[in-house]
């Protein structure tokens, strides 16, 4: 019974099979309880499971439920209940969208407040700095005296990431401001910063897109662009947000740029930075390009050429696309025309008729990508010295000299310039200066020899025909860069190979670098070191007597690091000694080793090293030069440039005395757009030898290029190579073993000019049969007759001058041309000599009356 009851208690107590009976609904149950969900707790639950009645009425039930009828009153209400959901779930709808739209433009505002807080840097217009091209200016040639800065000429555009020249507002004409408005913004006065009727119709156009396209960009937007560079292109089929976050960031930028500046303020920045066809950006460069002309200068049909380019610069492009650039200006004189901008007869004037382009040529300032050796030069230069002097990087300084629209003041003066250019780049062309068999008598059917090539196993697989090269330095007694040649032919690229300008540096590991044109200087070497200091030093005097003999003879015992026995050193070029003494002038004028290494010995190695690499600036030498070879004969490891070889004889002439090394510079200085000094050179005149010693040198280097005998026989190595007219020239010759390479150096009272002929591979077996084919009087002058190709007609323009007047101290005395003394009455002859206070030489002790004390002794 307890079983059975406790099973009917829960519910689970029947038989298989058969089914739970359901109570029959009372006619009394509450309404909510009817409605009820089944299987709901009710309180009443416990007391119906024990009520006889309530188990009764579930067994006649049978199981079956009640029939629900709603009542017109109840479906009311679930209606309303309906209506009532619905309007809630709309408002908890609008209620998200409004918090999700909150929290979005929160973080709208939130990024473009992150993205622009450089703004008002970078947008800045007061103090702008967006790239502007920079020039290399140059000495007005047709005005060769002139040295201020207003006659100075545009030489070289250096255009870095655009071509930019700016303007300022009040330069701009009217018709051009005119026709950009019409063309490009014809609300541009009126609204502030964005055309919302033009934003919401190309945004609607996004989604729904006609047949044209809305331009929504306003020029101020245009400005935006230009000034950040947030101008990303959406790619088809990518994904949009970038792109609708930069048009955010644009009106915000145009909004707060139309709130800081007036509008002609932003007119003038954007015709400044407005992009053209040929890199070219801003009506400033464009105005030069197009019609070689200044901005202020343009007409009303050039105008609209300029403004009608910035939609599809390459398509509208006037030099590219001339018909399609005529078109747009004619259609951009229409648009003037609608703005009532100008008048239908104005327009009519315009009308079709051709546009008068300018070629890039007709600009003053060279258009080529390809920089001469002097832009080379300048250029290199004023990067080394931003690094230098303003702490940049090389990348930095790259970027500054491109992009800041400076002005590099060349020393250069263009009208030597133009005169080297023509004959290196001509050189071998027929009839060309190399070619001129007048000019070089030894010369024989062919300059050119014939040089094997091989491949990596030293195989011959062919052979080329090899012409000599040569390089030409032209600097002033300033230490300025007048000219500059690297080489002969025409220069094919920007900042090549320079054989005249060049140095050596050291290596972190020890080992060192050659680079650019170092070569060996041979004889020009003697003047710089050993003859200067041994007269500033009072070893020797312009009439010393030395030995021409070997200084180290022949020791049959002792072989060299190839095992041959040790030679005589030094040789003369003619490969004989007199084994007798001969005066200085005489040594300096035939160019004798011997006297020279004897020189150099008696002033000592590391005197001559330190002065030549510390006091005149030769950076090419290494400690293996330490010595007689190198210091006095010219046999360096590497060599030295024409350049620095020319700075330092610039001390054997001068300005205003003699003895001064100047700091050699290619440029005086770089200013920028606004004219204010940027950077100069660090530049110091040095005393390196005395006024009486330069002029003395000056006066040995005479003799050099002048017909004459000295004694012993002495013929000078370029006698009759002086530059005719009423200026003095001095010069000194130098040739290396084997001819492999020629110099001279030529001074005149306004330039010092160093040139080097020669091959470039120095290992060329067939350079001394070449030489060989020329006269030796044709071989010694390749270098002078060049020199005197440039000088001779451009000093005719120049101002008649002489070399600095004789220094206090100097003595000009007759001296005996056996012993060397002073001359004396029983003396066999006598030449002038010229002398230091210090290095007046005792009366002739051979001849004559016999002099007081005795002589002074050998050093």
């Amino acid at each position: 019974m307890s079983d059975r009851n406790s099973a009917g208690a829960n519910g689970r107590g029947h038989e298989p099979g058969v089914g739970r009976p359901r109570p029959t609904a009372r006619k009394n149950t509450p309404v909510d309880d009817r409605t009820r969900v089944r299987g709901a707790a009710r309180p009443a639950d416990a007391q119906n499971a024990t009520d006889p009645r309530a188990a009764s009425g579930r067994a006649r039930s049978g199981g079956q439920r009640p029939v629900k009828r709603k009542t017109p009153l109840q479906a009311g209400t679930v209606a309303k209940v309906a209506v009532l959901n619905v309007f809630k779930a709309l408002l908890v709808v609008v209620c998200l969208v409004l918090i999700v739209g909150a929290i979005a433009m929160v973080q709208v505002v939130k990024y473009v407040v992150e993205t622009t807080e450089n703004d008002d840097m970078i947008m800045d217009l007061g103090n702008y700095q967006l790239s502007q091209t920079s020039y290399i200016m140059a000495y007005n040639p047709d005005n060769p005296n002139a040295r201020e800065e207003e006659d100075y000429i545009e030489y070289q555009v250096l255009i870095g990431d655009s071509d930019r020249v700016w303007v300022e507002w009040d330069e701009i004409p009217k018709d051009l401001v005119n026709a950009v408005v019409a063309t490009e913004d014809r609300e541009f006065w009126n609204h502030h910063g964005v055309d919302f009727r033009r934003t919401i119709g190309a945004l609607i156009n996004e989604f729904i897109p006609f047949q044209s396209q809305f331009g929504a960009s306003t020029i101020d937007q245009q400005l935006v662009k230009n000034l950040t560079g947030d101008d990303a292109v959406q790619s088809e089929g990518g994904d949009r947000t970038e792109g609708y976050m930069r048009k955010i960031r644009e009106i915000f930028r145009a909004w707060s740029l139309n709130n800081r500046y007036s509008k002609d303020m932003i007119m003038e920045s954007y015709l400044n930075t407005m992009g053209l066809s040929e890199r070219i950006a801003g009506v400033g460069s464009a105005a030069r390009k197009y019609f070689d002309k200044e901005v202020k200068d343009l007409t009303l049909a050039e105008c609209a050429t300029i403004a009608g380019i910035t939609r599809a610069p390459t398509y509208y492009s006037p030099f590219q696309n001339p018909e399609n650039c005529r078109k747009r200006r004619d259609d951009v004189i229409l648009f003037m025309v609608q703005c009532e901008y100008i008048t239908e007869a104005q327009a009519n004037e315009v009308y079709g008729t051709p546009l008068n382009l300018k070629t890039p040529a007709a600009s003053s300032a060279t258009q080529s990508t390809v920089f001469s050796y002097i832009s080379d030069k300048v250029y290199n230069d004023v990067i080394d010295d931003l690094v230098e002097q303003m702490g940049m990087t090389y990348s930095a300084a790259y970027q500054a000299i491109y992009n800041r629209g400076w002005r590099i003041y060349a020393t250069a003066d263009l009208n030597v310039q133009e005169q080297l250019d023509s004959i290196m780049t001509t050189g071998y062309e027929e009839d060309g200066f190399f070619m001129d068999q007048n000019r070089f008598p030894g010369y024989e059917a062919s300059l050119k020899i014939s040089e094997d090539i091989t491949n990596a196993a030293g195989q011959v697989i062919g052979s080329e025909d090899i012409l000599p090269q040569a390089a030409v330095a032209i600097v002033n007694y300033e230490g300025e860069l007048i000219a500059t040649s690297g080489g002969i032919g025409k220069k094919e690229k920007s900042l090549s190979f320079n054989r005249s300008i060049g140095t050596v540096v050291e290596n972190a590991d020890g080992t060192y670098t050659q680079k650019g044109g170092v070569r060996q200087v041979g004889s020009t070497m003697k003047p710089i070191a050993a003859y200067a200091l041994g007269i500033d030093m009072g070893i020797i005097s312009y009439s010393k007597m030395v030995m021409d003999a070997p200084i180290m003879a022949r020791d049959p015992n002792k072989r060299n690091e190839v095992g041959n026995p040790i030679k005589d050193w030094p040789t003369n070029y003619s490969n004989t000694w007199r084994q007798s003494k001969m005066p200085i002038v005489s040594a300096v004028a035939e160019s004798t080793n011997t006297v020279a290494a004897q020189v150099g010995d008696w002033v000592g190695r590391q005197e001559m090293y330190e002065f030549l690499e510390d006091t005149l600036g030769i950076s090419s030498l290494v400690p293996t030069d330490m010595d007689l070879g190198p210091l006095v004969l010219g046999s360096q490891t590497y060599g030295i440039s024409p350049y620095e070889l020319a700075g330092a004889y610039a001390m054997f002439g001068g300005t205003d005395t003699y003895g001064v090394y100047t700091t050699l510079h290619s440029y005086s200085k770089v200013t920028d757009a606004a004219g204010n000094v940027v950077m100069e050179p660090e530049v110091m005149p040095v005393q390196a030898i005395s006024p009486e010693t330069g002029y003395v040198m000056n006066r040995l280097l005479y003799n050099v290029v002048h017909t004459g005998t000295y004694p012993g026989g002495a013929s000078p190595t370029a006698g009759g190579m002086a530059i005719e007219g009423e200026m003095e020239s001095v010069g000194k010759t130098g040739t290396t073993s084997e001819d492999n390479d020629r110099w001279f150096v030529g001074l005149t009272p306004h330039y010092v000019t160093a040139v080097w002929w020669g091959y470039d591979n120095q290992s060329a077996e067939q350079k001394y049969t070449f030489y060989r084919r020329w006269s030796a009087a044709a071989r010694t002058n390749i270098p002078a007759n060049i020199w005197k190709a440039v000088i001779t007609p451009v000093q005719e323009n120049m101002e008649v001058k002489s070399f600095p007047d004789v220094p206090e101290g100097v003595v000009t005395e007759q001296f005996c041309i056996e012993s060397g003394g002073l001359y004396q009455a029983g003396c066999p002859g006598a030449m002038t000599g010229y002398y230091t206070s210090f290095g007046v030489p005792e009366p002739c002790p051979g001849h004559g009356a016999a002099p007081e004390g005795e002589a002074p002794a050998e050093p």
